[in-house]
């Protein structure tokens, strides 16, 4: 049963991802509405990956949120970085020695 399931949900992954080359492979340009809105995907991708890392909710504390301190000032020290370089290398890389610093002092 489980092979099954397994093998549809790969069907249907298949089949949603060649629609969508299908249709837009027949499209030669885009809106700039659209290329507008596809402008700011990079960045909800990657505060939807960085935010339950440095935000933890607490199932012991009734759901309340708590903050892990050192991912926190090296998740704000990364950010301004990223603001201030536009630089995926610089910021990757000093918001690894934040946080490496950040785990050694607390």
């Amino acid at each position: 049963m489980i092979w099954v399931i397994i093998v549809a949900a790969g069907i249907g992954t298949f089949v949603l991802k060649f629609l969508f080359f299908l249709i837009f492979s027949r499209v030669n340009e885009m809106s700039p509405i659209a290329t507008k809105i596809l402008n700011f995907v990079p960045a909800a991708v990657l505060a939807a990956l960085v935010a339950p890392s440095i935000l933890v909710i607490s199932t012991e504390l009734n759901g309340t949120l708590i903050f892990d301190t050192p991912k926190l000032i090296a998740g704000i020290i990364a950010g301004g970085v990223a603001y201030r370089t536009n630089s995926a290398l610089w910021t990757i890389s000093v918001g690894l020695l934040a946080l490496w610093t950040t785990n050694l002092v607390l």
